[in-house]
């Protein structure tokens, strides 16, 4: 049977009803991204962390030698008026039984604090890195999309996505058994296990925020993107160089 261990902290805010967003590591990493830079911004505090035997059996080592287990985070923060539940985390487990057991019990958990809406962000890989980021949605329910129109988001049905893998989706699809409504946030991305989604996460904050109804500072995540384009374009100079002289640019 799964184990859960919940942590809380001092803070107990009075929250009336919330919106969850989740932020698990995926493709690209735009889903942690996103919300552990909302965390940063908003000033977000940390409610109770979740451990559980649905993660990895081992503990990570800081610089100062001490560990630390694996687990996922709720953060709440205040923001025109809104309550928000911010989702983030290590890892995500890897088996089906435990993605559906810790949906369910962040569901459960997130309903104690009258989370009435659910918003998980997520990536679609592609087999290169797109030059403009495009940011597709999928709703709990088809009346959902009408609150969502003005926001440039694109609905195209099974087109391009028809399956989304862990608890981006999953966590929807438990919310709506459950009675609460939600929609994913699934931006382009290039599937690559190095490639670091910054730009793409910038457009789903965009996104999100204009849905919620509130202004952020993107100043950071602009010149983090910047920086990385500048890398892309020095390493692709290395590699063109290294393809004309017949060598390798990789090192075994």
């Amino acid at each position: 049977m799964t184990e859960f261990i919940i942590k809380k902290t001092d803070y107990k805010p009075k929250i009336a009803k919330a919106v969850l967003v989740e932020g698990l590591p995926g493709i690209g990493n735009v889903a942690r991204l996103s919300v552990d830079y909302l965390i940063d911004k908003l000033g977000a505090k940390k409610l109770f962390e979740v451990f559980s035997d649905v993660f990895p059996n081992s503990v990570t080592v800081d610089d100062d030698s001490s560990i630390k287990m694996f687990s996922v985070e709720f953060f709440h923060a205040r923001v025109e008026g809104k309550d928000l539940i911010l989702l983030s985390g290590d890892v995500q487990p890897t088996s089906d039984a435990e993605s559906f057991a810790l949906c369910k019990k962040i569901i459960e958990l997130v309903k104690e604090l009258n989370v009435n809406e659910v918003i998980t962000i997520g990536g679609i890989g592609l087999p290169e890195n797109p030059d403009k980021v495009r940011v597709h949605c999928v709703v709990t329910d088809e009346s959902l999309k009408k609150g969502l129109s003005d926001l440039g988001l694109i609905f195209d049905g099974s087109d391009t996505v028809k399956v989304i893998l862990g608890a981006t989706g999953l966590l929807l699809g438990v919310a709506k058994l459950e009675g609460v409504d939600g929609f994913s946030l699934l931006a382009e991305t290039f599937n690559q296990p190095q490639h670091v989604g910054i730009k793409e996460a910038r457009e789903v904050l965009k996104s999100l925020t204009n849905y919620l109804g509130f202004k952020l500072d993107f100043n950071e995540l602009d010149e983090e993107v910047k920086i990385i384009e500048q890398e892309i374009k020095e390493d692709s100079k290395i590699t063109d160089r290294l393809d004309r002289t017949g060598l390798s640019p990789y090192i075994g």
